[in-house]
């Protein structure tokens, strides 16, 4: 297989992702979330601290199936379920719970696989573009040495990479003037044995 063969599936999807495409993909991901019902979205500092390991669902269910038949032992728990009725430990919601946690969790698998494709795809594509192109930026430039009308139209590609060539230099200026004053510290060893050498001026006793 040729280099044309082996890239033609990806490269004969290039054009896929057009305005009408993703209009198309905008309208399915709003039908998309309305079928998964109402979906929250946490501060950063509530995600987090609740991982369940493989198999907990169903030991969690067994668990409800004993409070299902001994529900006079856990009507202390009724107020904690953060369900509608505080005099009711309600189970039958606790395992609709259980059952959406699980329904979820395949949803996220199936989105975060394609999630990760979608990456990887990007990844590729500007893999097998940007170097060859920036290549053709490096001709152009001496090109437009002896070429106004190229030096024009390179005119924005010129003032987008030196914005950064720029940033990259001031950043390792500031990092090497950092590294020049060294420590500043009063208790390290190198001011510390400065401030001792200086001393506190003191008479011979008489």
């Amino acid at each position: 297989m040729d280099k044309k063969d082996s890239r033609r599936s990806l490269d004969e999807s290039v054009g896929a992702p057009t305005h009408q495409a993703e209009t198309s993909i905008a309208a399915a991901t709003e039908r998309f979330r309305d079928a998964l019902g109402e979906l929250l979205s946490l501060a950063p500092g509530e995600r987090g601290g609740l991982a369940i390991r493989e198999g907990e669902i169903s030991i969690l269910r067994n668990i409800l199936d004993i409070t299902e038949r001994h529900p006079a032992l856990f009507s202390s728990l009724a107020d904690r379920d953060h369900g509608k009725d505080p005099n009711v430990f309600e189970v039958d919601l606790l395992r609709r719970r259980l059952d959406r946690y699980e329904h979820l969790g395949a949803v996220k698998a199936a989105l975060t696989t394609l999630l990760q494709q979608v990456g990887d795809t990007m990844t590729q594509v500007l893999r097998e573009s940007r170097p060859v192109i920036m290549e053709a930026y490096h001709l152009a430039s001496a090109m437009a040495k002896t070429r106004p009308e190229t030096a024009a139209h390179l005119r924005r590609a010129r003032e987008f990479y030196g914005r950064s060539a720029r940033a990259g230099a001031r950043t390792r200026a500031k990092n090497r003037g950092l590294e020049s004053r060294g420590p500043t510290d009063k208790n390290t060893p190198e001011v510390k044995v400065s401030i001792e050498a200086r001393g506190t001026p003191t008479r011979d006793p008489a």
